[in-house]
């Protein structure tokens, strides 16, 4: 999502002056969000408090319980 620049862009977060390392898109006047290094690593650790990834057991326990026939109802 985040793709690796070759531009010498500023850093779009409010307050940091850093040259910016990559950038996403975006709908909307802008088109890019330009983000620096320690930038993205900040957005990422405020993105990870609100979402937590599944655990793969899980997953791989959910595909032995339906070949074994068992069902869970959700």
């Amino acid at each position: 999502m985040i793709k690796q620049i070759n531009e010498k862009m500023i850093c779009d977060v409010k307050g940091c002056k850093n040259s910016a390392s990559g950038c996403f898109e975006i709908k909307g006047f802008l088109k890019r969000i330009y983000l620096c290094s320690e930038c993205q690593q900040k957005l990422h650790k405020s993105i990870s408090k609100n979402f937590v990834s599944k655990s793969p057991k899980n997953k791989i326990s959910s595909v032995l319980d339906e070949k074994q026939g068992v069902t869970s109802d959700r």
